[in-house]
């Protein structure tokens, strides 16, 4: 894959639609606590068959409003060796 994939006219990052991406999987993680407070973490891992990326759509909620969100793309064979070095991290324990 070439760098050019992601160049613009305008020097800017392209835009990239979730949308139009393959959901791999997600993680969601809540924590309700009985003072009021609800957070709630997501990270949807999507695949862009087109560039070979992976993109990391993340987002934290608390108290049901958004606090912070995030979209990252990776080298897919980058998130595949990243992938196996936690699971064989894990397996030696």
């Amino acid at each position: 894959m070439s760098l050019d994939t992601f160049k613009s006219s305008e020097g800017q990052i392209p835009e990239v639609d979730p949308s139009k991406l393959d959901n791999i999987s997600s993680i969601v993680t809540t924590y309700e606590s009985r003072q009021d407070l609800m957070t709630r973490n997501v990270i949807n891992f999507l695949y862009d068959n087109k560039t070979d990326f992976v993109f990391m759509d993340i987002w934290s909620f608390i108290n049901g409003k958004v606090d912070k969100d995030a979209f990252f793309g990776f080298d897919k064979d980058k998130v595949i060796a990243t992938c196996k070095n936690i699971l064989k991290y894990f397996e030696s324990r």
